[in-house]
């Protein structure tokens, strides 16, 4: 819905149980595209499929030939995975501030740093305001995309 937004074009959404079968209707040619996370990588690879752009605010390193939507001229796509640690609220700021310490530990472990790379994702840390910042822009711009384009839940 977002590159239809920024765009223009008309897509039409075919709606799949995950990455693999999304993935495997795209290498038989019975879609012609797919939004996909890094499920695709190895066919990237191995030649199967292109890669046209990525919705990340920079080149991934695993594929520095392939632009950022926006070094291709569709601006307002930047929209990467994240995944967050929430704990109860009233948890208290001693037990909040180790579990902090332990995240960082872990993301700067270089085994942990290598299975992100492998997956072409950057183990980024953010503090709690960092992260509350980047979910409230996120709700704003997905909230506004599902109004403007009537999404609803199939």
């Amino acid at each position: 819905e977002l590159l239809q937004k920024q765009t223009g074009i008309s897509i039409t959404h075919i709606p799949y149980r995950g990455s693999g079968p999304a993935l495997q209707a795209l290498l038989a040619g019975e879609t012609d595209m797919v939004f996909d996370p890094a499920a695709s990588f190895p066919h990237v690879e191995a030649g199967k499929l292109k890669m046209l752009a990525t919705t990340s605010d920079k080149r991934p390193a695993r594929f520095p030939n392939v632009p950022t939507f926006s070094e291709a001229g569709v601006q307002g796509m930047e929209a990467d995975a994240w995944i967050g640690v929430w704990v109860p609220a009233g948890t208290p700021p001693d037990v909040v501030d180790r579990l902090n310490r332990a995240l960082v530990n872990v993301l700067a472990q270089p085994g942990v740093r290598k299975r992100f790379d492998d997956m072409n994702a950057e183990a980024v840390y953010m503090d709690a305001t960092k992260f509350r910042e980047l979910l409230v822009a996120e709700e704003k711009t997905m909230s506004s995309l599902i109004k403007d384009r009537n999404v609803r839940v199939e």
